[in-house]
């Protein structure tokens, strides 16, 4: 099992600074049988000290972007799932088929009126 400071090593892009912005998970407290989870926008400097950005901030970072495809469809979904109409369902999943792009997915899912938290999402 990887500590948390091989995986920072392992996950670092740009060597020289090594500085980057990455979706980062906790465990919630077990409620009626399932886990919750809160997936937080953050960013990582060179020390490894992790700073929580709201999804304006991580957004607008110059910040290279690394985090795992895995996540990524975890944050999609749990947004995703706070759609209140079935027809939003719908169209939110004919934009995701046409384009896959994360970002892109996270600003229609907003429009639609999905609010993201400043804390982050919970799933």
């Amino acid at each position: 099992m990887k500590t948390y400071k091989e995986f920072l090593s392992e996950s670092k892009i740009n060597e020289e600074s090594g500085e980057y912005k990455v979706l980062m998970t906790m465990d919630g407290r077990k409620s009626q049988g399932a886990r919750s989870s809160k997936i937080t926008f953050s960013s990582v400097d060179s020390e490894d000290f992790v700073t929580d950005l709201t999804f304006k901030q991580f957004k607008a970072s110059k910040l290279p972007y690394k985090s795992q495809p895995s996540v990524e469809k975890k944050v999609v979904a749990g947004l995703a799932s706070k759609l209140t109409s079935f027809g939003k369902k719908v169209d939110f999943n004919k934009f995701a088929r046409s384009n896959e792009d994360f970002m892109d997915q996270i600003e229609e899912l907003i429009k639609m009126g999905v609010k993201v938290t400043k804390s982050g999402v919970s799933v």
